[in-house]
């Protein structure tokens, strides 16, 4: 995040979450080594293509959003348990891959493929919404969710915690 606030040209390579995905019991045997094969052999191609040319092929790209500049200087301490689906396009809200086991999401009914569209009042187009809204979210009050499911409105309560 830091290169990108920076306007520096970076590449992110991601192989998916999983419900253990950033927490405390996100061990090695977790990885998904299949993918990170796939992602060595795209590095390594695309690191030959570069030495080719000059390099102009890549360019720093600003992503919009509305809600981006809010996130700077704060600090991300509300815990709910989803795990953000990164590989999203073309999804207003924030759709989710999952939940971690006995979270504030999973208490909550959170699902897979659930998208987050508004959380404590706030709409959510986009990560950088939902960030800020976990930002300015009270830890231990009840709060409303809402999600699209499956074309539908749900709206559901989570309690967010304090990260541990």
């Amino acid at each position: 995040m830091a290169i990108y606030l920076a306007e520096v040209p970076s590449i992110n390579f991601f192989t998916g979450s999983h419900a253990e995905y950033h927490s405390p019991r996100d061990t090695a045997d977790l990885v998904n080594t299949q993918g990170v094969e796939r992602i060595v052999k795209v590095v390594s191609e695309y690191i030959q293509e570069l030495a080719k040319g000059p390099a102009s092929v890549v360019k720093y790209v600003k992503v919009g959003s509305q809600g981006g500049s809010r996130m700077e200087g704060r600090s991300f301490r509300i815990f709910l348990g989803t795990i953000p689906d990164y590989s999203q396009e073309g999804v207003r809200g924030v759709r989710i891959s999952g939940v971690s086991k006995e979270s504030p999401a999973e208490k909550a009914g959170l699902k897979e493929k659930d998208i987050i569209v508004e959380m404590s009042g706030s709409k959510i187009e986009n990560l950088y919404d939902y960030v800020y809204a976990l930002q300015v979210t009270k830890p231990g009050q009840e709060t409303i969710i809402k999600v699209k499911r499956n074309e539908a409105l749900v709206d559901l309560k989570i309690i967010p915690k304090l990260k541990e």
